[in-house]
């Protein structure tokens, strides 16, 4: 046997022995990986036991009975400050309510869709049967059933993709309620990124039908920690609208080309947040009456907050204590350590008001810069709320134009005289600069108070 030829076999083996194994050690790394989850999800109050098991040399095909248990830990997590009443209504409806999850994956570690399928099985014998008994609750059923469908894209052991089923879903009683929602889903990857196309629910009675929706909704979070991360998000329509059955009375709410950016960042004891905000237009209708609002910005940041004191505060949250001493030595903390809070800008580039039985107003653009900021100081709750403007100064810009200045006096001729003292005017446009230090109050630099 020549030297190529061993080479060859030995390869061969090799490439064989690899391929004999990866399975093998893939599931049994997918074994320990589910051990690890059944235990781990006993702290939240489910369990996970196996139904049926047809794995194969190259499949893993299994079905697992997914039970909430105990659904309080999850609740109280979303939401710490829950009554126990409430709580307690969930918690009896919810409560031994029982999912299939439906494993079907390659043996080889590769990127797999639709990997585990979700589904609902039934709610506890108590809520079934009180379901079972009217025609709405005989409906929910059904849907829940038949066409609730979460999906799961795995890598290796990794879940990089959570998707839902697209929902149509209509409910009928003395009202018709239609739901629909259409490639709804989420991945995970160094970037969380969150993707719905549309989501509508229709509300038809006798008299009106009312329709909510959104179309392109897309979210993006970048996050290092708790404290440390950023959100980017999008959306193309926010839309309601209600029709009066029978007549062309329409009233109509709409919000176009939504975008928005926020970030939380740590830098030293202290935290940071912002958070910019653009709508390209908002629209308001009702029969006659219309108000419309172009390029509206509003971008906020609060700085130097103690962040020590932020964490506590999520503490008393989370833990949900009914300890007001312990509340307000958290707040304070933060209030005398200072912190300073900015709107950079609020502004419209312009807007259209046309009201039945009025002249139609064209407003100009509007801009409006805030900062606010607390000194560190040594204020208690024990002296008044007024002395805390001790340690504040305050300076507030708007900039706008002379038209705008002149509708604002046909509303209030009066206010004239106000606005004459604090304006400061440059051909057609028009500023309002006014500040607070020290107790006094200036406006354009000059002590009014």
């Amino acid at each position: 046997m020549t030297t190529l030829n061993k080479i060859l076999i030995g390869g061969l083996i090799v490439v064989g022995g690899v391929g004999i194994l990866t399975p093998i050690i893939y599931k049994n790394k997918i074994n320990q990986f589910i051990k690890q989850q059944q235990v781990e999800i006993k702290k939240d109050g489910l369990s996970l036991t196996k139904k049926s098991e047809n794995d194969s040399f190259t499949k893993i095909k299994r079905e697992y009975i997914l039970t909430i248990k105990d659904i309080s830990p999850i609740i109280k997590k979303i939401y710490p400050q829950i009554k126990s009443w409430d709580l307690e209504d969930i918690t009896h409806t919810f409560n031994n309510s029982k999912f299939l999850v439906s494993v079907n994956i390659s043996a080889f570690p590769t990127y797999q869709q639709d990997a585990v399928i979700l589904s609902f099985l039934n709610f506890n014998n108590k809520t079934m049967d009180s379901l079972k008994q009217d025609e709405i609750g005989k409906q929910i059923l059904t849907f829940l059933k038949n066409s609730l469908k979460l999906k799961l894209d795995i890598s290796g052991k990794d879940i990089k993709k959570v998707k839902l089923d697209d929902i149509d879903f209509t409910l009928k009683s003395d009202e018709t309620i239609n739901f629909k929602s259409k490639n709804v889903y989420t991945t995970f990857d160094n970037t969380i990124h969150s993707n719905i196309d549309s989501l509508s629910i229709n509300d038809k009675t006798e008299y009106k039908t009312t329709t909510i929706s959104i179309s392109k909704l897309k979210y993006d979070l970048k996050q290092k920690d708790d404290f440390n991360n950023k959100a980017v998000s999008s959306l193309k329509q926010l839309k309601v609208e209600t029709k009066w059955n029978g007549t062309k009375n329409i009233n109509t709410f709409i919000f176009n080309d939504i975008s928005s950016e926020s970030q939380t960042h740590t830098m030293l004891d202290t935290i940071s947040a912002s958070n910019n905000l653009l709508i390209k237009n908002i629209s308001l209708k009702a029969k006659k009456d219309s108000i419309s609002i172009d390029n509206l910005t509003f971008n906020t940041k609060i700085e130097k907050i103690s962040l020590k004191g932020v964490k506590n505060l999520i503490q008393l949250i989370q833990q949900n204590k009914n300890s007001p001493k312990e509340l307000q030595s958290t707040i304070l903390d933060i209030i005398n350590k200072g912190l300073s809070f900015k709107i950079d800008p609020l502004s419209i580039k312009s807007a259209h008001i046309d009201i039945k039985n009025s002249n139609p107003i064209d407003v100009d653009k509007l801009k409006i810069n805030f900062t606010t900021t607390l000194q560190k100081n040594n204020y208690s709750f024990q002296r008044t709320p007024e002395e805390l403007l001790n340690y504040t100064d305050a300076h507030l810009v708007l900039k706008t134009t002379q038209k705008n200045i002149e509708i604002l006096n046909s509303f209030n001729p009066a206010i004239q005289m106000y606005l004459n003292a604090i304006i400061k005017k440059d051909k057609n446009d028009v500023t309002i600069d006014i500040s607070y230090k020290n107790g006094k109050i200036f406006a354009n630099g000059t002590q009014l108070f």
